[in-house]
């Protein structure tokens, strides 16, 4: 293993060693390889990787001596093996664990060379070279607990600090105490790296969180950097896990609506996990309401579903306009139900009746169609005198059948005038070739309607009907009329023709509806 161990012989410089420093350039093979690679299937091995020489479970490699910890399992399900590689580049700390014997005395001799060598790489050009240097030093340092050589590290410049702070946020994610390194982390914070001030915040919501006074996390929790605010919520997921109630749910469930989609994942994670936690969530209405007017499609849609588990009759009217405005909205979902829901709290749809029918459009004719249904529920007369019209012209798409028969036979119920719907709806049942629950209630739409201006000529002409489940519909709908008190005697001429039809149901229901009509 020595003889292979190139950057472990005397005359090889040690900076090489896990540093990628040999020269002025980068490693052509370690910076094309992440930290840490994974890969589940041996021929998804990257190119690079298959450069390194092996050396039991760690490998090196030929050009920089940089040194790698290489793992693998295999799990058996179904009769199919899953595979799991992984490759680590080592940092000094580690690389102290995973050597043995000669090799590990002469790297720990020449370590001090090696420290001295990554601080001159933090002054080096090649931004890799630079990140690496720090990197390797930052875990060295944190692994040795040598925390003022971790402050003068983070106060080098930027790359330096970034890569100090995530180390230390990994650090103390793994279990490391983050009270001496408070300071660094507040120097961090003051960062213009979106990455470290997430890291930062993360470190320093996790050492509130850790003590007995969640409350002052709420200064990087209600922060309106979105970096700080991503960072805290990392720190709280993390905690949450390990048993921790979540403090300030109310704040965090409001940023289930944040502009951010990483806020808002974290966010959505913290509230489900306290829900089954047994926390109550607190969701915020105004909050949400607000949330219906974002620029996000997700964030308007994660509202509209979010409010309707808010809705009650104090404040139904309050969120119906949102709601209302969005129903349209090709980008979100959601905004059809809430609206329901308001009008089943109470909330009044009048106003927003003409809405609804000025936008119909192929898009959304069923929503809106469903919509007016519901309003036709508060308000028949005037949703029949503004929908009749339009509801009988999207009895021409089927798709919109089912809104459209079920509006229109509640506004037959509601004993609304439908003549301008009717002359839809009669040609619908004539082209009729079967019949479903949606053809039954235009059926029963047009007796009513006939029954009451005595147009009992075209309920004989129903009654002829070339298809016999129309003809068979239209006797069952006359009887449930019947009960209802409306008047068939002018067509018992037309109920007799029927006791001679060719289908013995018909003639069945025809000679039990005449017996009906005679009692």
């Amino acid at each position: 293993m020595r003889e292979a161990l190139i950057a472990l012989q005397p005359n090889a410089r040690a900076a090489s060693i896990l540093s990628a420093l040999d020269g002025d350039v980068r490693c052509s093979i370690c910076s094309r390889l992440a930290r840490v690679e994974s890969w589940n299937h041996e021929l998804s091995t990257p190119r690079e990787a298959k450069k390194l020489s092996e050396l039991g479970n760690l490998r090196i490699c030929p050009e920089c001596s940089n040194l790698y910890q290489f793992s693998y399992s295999s799990e058996s399900e179904d009769n199919h093996t899953r595979e799991s590689f992984e490759l680590e580049r080592l940092h000094p700390g580690q690389a102290l664990k995973k050597l043995q014997g000669e090799s590990a005395t002469d790297y720990k001799t020449r370590l001090p060379e090696l420290i001295c060598d990554l601080k001159a790489g933090t002054d080096h050009p090649d931004d890799w070279i630079c990140s690496e240097s720090a990197w390797k030093l930052a875990e060295y340092f944190l692994s040795t607990g040598e925390w003022p050589e971790i402050e003068r590290l983070a106060a080098k410049d930027a790359t330096c600090m970034r890569e100090t702070v995530m180390a230390i946020a990994v650090a103390v994610r793994g279990g490391l105490d983050p009270n001496p390194l408070q300071g660094t982390a507040e120097r961090a914070l003051q960062s213009e790296l979106c990455q470290t001030k997430g890291d930062a915040a993360f470190v320093l919501s996790w050492l509130i969180l850790q003590g007995q006074n969640h409350d002052e996390v709420k200064r990087y929790l209600f922060s309106s950097d979105s970096c700080i605010l991503y960072g805290c919520l990392r720190a709280i997921q993390a905690r949450i896990t390990m048993g921790m109630r979540c403090p300030h749910l109310d704040r965090i469930a409001a940023l289930t609506l944040h502009e951010q989609d990483n806020v808002r994942s974290f966010a959505h994670f913290i509230v489900e996990a306290a829900a089954e936690n047994g926390q109550s969530v607190p969701f915020l209405v105004p909050d949400l309401i607000l949330s219906l007017h974002s620029q996000s499609p997700a964030v308007r849609s994660d509202g509209l579903r979010a409010l309707k588990n808010t809705v009650t009759k104090e404040n139904a009217a309050s969120i119906l306009a949102g709601a209302a405005r969005l129903v349209n909205d090709p980008e979100c979902s959601g905004a059809l139900e809430l609206v329901e829901a308001c009008a089943a709290a109470g909330a009044s749809l009048e106003a927003l009746t003409d809405q609804f029918i000025s936008e119909l459009n192929p898009h959304s004719r069923g929503e809106l169609l469903r919509l007016l249904a519901a309003a036709a529920r508060q308000n028949p007369e005037k949703v029949g005198r503004a929908a009749k019209e339009v509801a009988g012209e999207c009895l021409n798409e089927a798709q919109l059948v089912p809104a459209a028969s079920h509006l229109l036979e509640f506004l037959s119920n509601a004993k609304c005038d439908l003549t301008a719907a009717i002359p839809a709806v009669q040609s619908f049942v004539q082209r009729a070739v079967s019949t479903d629950s949606y053809t039954e209630s235009l059926i029963q739409v047009l007796l009513r309607h006939w029954t009451g201006i005595t147009n009992f000529e075209e309920i004989s002409r129903l009654l002829s009907h070339k298809t016999t489940t129309i003809r068979l519909s239209a006797l069952y709908r006359i009887r449930d009329l019947l009960a209802e008190g409306l008047n068939f005697r002018p067509v018992l001429a037309s109920l007799r023709e029927l006791l001679k039809d060719p289908s013995q149901r018909v003639r069945e229901m025809a000679e039990e509806t005449v017996a009906q009509i005679k009692e």
